[in-house]
């Protein structure tokens, strides 16, 4: 059943999984495992009793992503997940999602600052990378729930206001 090559193999199993949209790597991972869980007895029973119906895949709808900064790689790099936030909303809001909890996306404080219309206490952190760990999008706006800022810990957007930006 195991090929060498990425969607090369049968299908042996196939279930659906209703998504909202809002997932992120991590979610989609616990969903999927819980999904796994209440299915692997019945194809676990199916397999013993050689009862599965091969299906086989059709190569020319298989779909690959690659890296954005290495285009011959289908591994996500740490620099895949740098936004300077002047991508469509939407886009950042997958971005975010997609890159959860790893590689993380992430951007220099100067950048997030531009982005939300902000002025930063003290201009010399403007180079400091921060980590963008939650956000949502509201109304097609942006809602960062939390961040880390280089050399800090996490914290919530209204901790990062009161911490960083002039009120």
């Amino acid at each position: 059943f195991i090929q060498k090559e990425m969607d090369m193999g049968k299908i042996i199993a196939q279930e659906s999984l209703l998504m909202d949209g809002n997932e992120n790597s991590e979610t989609l991972f616990e969903q999927l495992l819980a999904l796994n869980i209440k299915t692997l007895g019945k194809f676990v029973s199916d397999f013993e009793s050689n009862n599965i119906n091969e299906k086989s895949q059709i190569e020319q709808n298989a779909t690959y992503t690659y890296s954005n900064t290495q285009p011959t790689k289908t591994i996500v790099f740490k620099e895949d997940a740098y936004t300077n936030f002047e991508e469509p909303i939407n886009i950042l809001d997958q971005k975010i999602r997609a890159y959860y909890p790893r590689p993380i996306v992430w951007s220099h404080l100067k950048y997030l600052v531009k982005f939300k219309n902000l002025a930063l206490k003290d201009i010399g952190k403007s180079e400091l990378i921060v980590k963008i760990y939650e956000a949502k999008l509201v109304n097609n706006m942006l809602e960062i729930k939390t961040l880390q800022i280089e050399g800090k810990n996490k914290m919530s957007w209204e901790e990062f206001l009161n911490g960083y930006i002039v009120q």
